[in-house]
């Protein structure tokens, strides 16, 4: 068990985890409880008391496998009657569940293929009315879907070299010396 909301949570998973706060104790009246807040959902639960301050979060995977996945501000609170106190925050992102059907392709990605998609003259429906910054690709010209498709390249490029060195297969930079 860890001490803290983990940076990275995978949706359909067991999140596990304890907190020792002494100030608060649930024989004083207090509940622990924790909210994950993006703009498209709030994600609410409640720790169970241990006994002296300590309070044990044990979501099982029935319940986080309906979290939507996403980047979230965590919040930690501690509420006595009418009163709450914001004791700590933090940030976590909440990964699709892996045995889930899901579109795992990133936003640049997505935007990448459709601007392809309507150079090639091969768009579907959706994409020809796709919307991107509040436009249509319909109203693009030629020369913008280029610099679109260049900048959304750029951008799929950086998520890789990103990914690959998260893996640990390092960068495909020449990094030159002199000696």
């Amino acid at each position: 068990m860890t001490n803290i909301i983990p940076s990275q949570i995978v949706a359909g998973d067991t999140l596990n985890f304890c907190r020792s706060l002494s100030d608060y104790q649930a024989a004083d009246g207090y509940q622990i409880s924790y909210k994950l807040v993006n703009t498209a959902a709030v994600i609410e639960f409640s720790g169970a008391d241990q006994g002296g301050g300590e309070w044990l979060f044990d979501i099982k995977p029935s319940t986080t496998e309906s979290w939507q996945s996403g980047k979230f501000t965590w919040y930690e609170i501690a509420t006595k009657g009418p009163d709450r106190f914001t004791l700590a925050s933090g940030n976590t992102e909440i990964k699709p569940d892996p045995t889930a059907a899901h579109d795992t392709r990133s936003y640049a990605q997505k935007m990448l293929d459709a601007v392809e998609a309507l150079l090639q003259k091969k768009a579907t429906k959706d994409q020809q009315n796709y919307a991107i910054n509040g436009r249509s690709l319909t109203r693009y010209s030629v020369e913008d879907l280029i610099a679109l498709r260049d900048k959304f390249k750029a951008e799929v490029a950086q998520e890789k070299q990103r990914q690959d060195l998260e893996n640990g297969l390092g960068t495909n930079k020449i990094i030159r010396t002199r000696l």
